[in-house]
């Protein structure tokens, strides 16, 4: 075990070193430290996600409608989608769907690759003292706990069921709160997307690093209706309270200051460039 550890943070280190991913310049101004303000930040954190939407825009509003709009049209189409997958089931996509995907966004912690993943970057920011690891680790961690805790509000409000529950399959079941039916969202994808939008943020900078976690992120979705375990208005509604979990998550913890130097006939220094709320 120690060898594969060992070897999961060189192979990282040289992904950093490769991508340029060491280069963090002003980045580097925003600490996230493993002590009691992080744990602290945890209800903080949950505290003003479940109170955000009091303090949503117009846009937000917008966004959120065409969300629960699509999602809603989807459910008509979810036999459908159903069906094409169970119809185009292979013993080979069968071992990729489990072992190459689903384990992204898996309950159990020592299987689950999102998590191990984390753990992989802060061994390796501690080792060679790199903020951005630590902070994606750290912030991912929070994520994926903060994520997980909050999924479970809709998943017992909507009570729907999952599309191997019934005989036949039924996309309109729903008992409502407190059933034993916890389909929609689909938590796999919500923890997945929620991490990718962590390390995509992270690393906006470098364009490969967003390309590929959100393409596991979707494909850690498509497994889960390949594999009968959610619909597919599921996935698409956890794929999007993921994102925006993430987002949410990694704005806070970030206070978006760039240092950036400036060289002109007159003068040379620095500039400071922060958003304005």
């Amino acid at each position: 075990m120690k060898y594969i550890l060992v070897f999961l943070i060189s192979l990282v280190n040289f992904f950093c070193n490769a991508t340029g991913l060491h280069q963090t310049g002003g980045k580097d101004t925003v600490e996230v430290r493993f002590d009691k303000k992080y744990f602290l930040s945890y209800l903080t954190d949950t505290r003003d996600i479940l109170t955000a939407p009091v303090h949503w825009n117009k846009n937000q509003w917008i966004s959120a409608g065409a969300v629960l709009g699509t999602t809603a049209i989807l459910i008509t189409q979810d036999t459908k989608i159903q069906e094409f997958a169970i119809d185009n089931r292979t013993g080979f996509l069968d071992n990729v769907a489990k072992y190459g995907f689903e384990r992204w966004g898996g309950s159990k912690v020592y299987t689950n690759y999102s998590l191990i993943t984390m753990g992989v970057f802060f061994l390796h920011g501690e080792l060679f003292d790199n903020q951005r690891s630590k902070r994606v680790a750290l912030l991912g961690l929070k994520t994926f706990v903060v994520t997980g805790a909050i999924l479970y509000i809709p998943k017992f409000m909507f009570g729907r069921h999952r599309p191997f529950a019934d005989d036949p399959s039924d996309p309109y079941a729903w008992d409502g709160p407190f059933s034993d039916h916890l389909s929609l969202p689909s938590g796999h994808t919500t923890s997945v997307f929620a991490i990718a939008s962590i390390v995509a943020s992270e690393y906006k900078d470098k364009p490969i690093v967003p390309v590929v976690a959100y393409s596991i992120a979707t494909l850690t979705g498509i497994s889960r209706v390949y594999e009968n375990k959610h619909w597919g208005s599921d996935v698409l509604i956890g794929a999007a309270f993921g994102y925006v979990m993430g987002k949410l998550i990694y704005n806070k913890n970030n206070w978006g200051i760039q240092i950036k130097p400036v060289t002109t006939p007159e003068v040379t220094g620095v500039t400071l460039i922060f958003p304005i709320p």
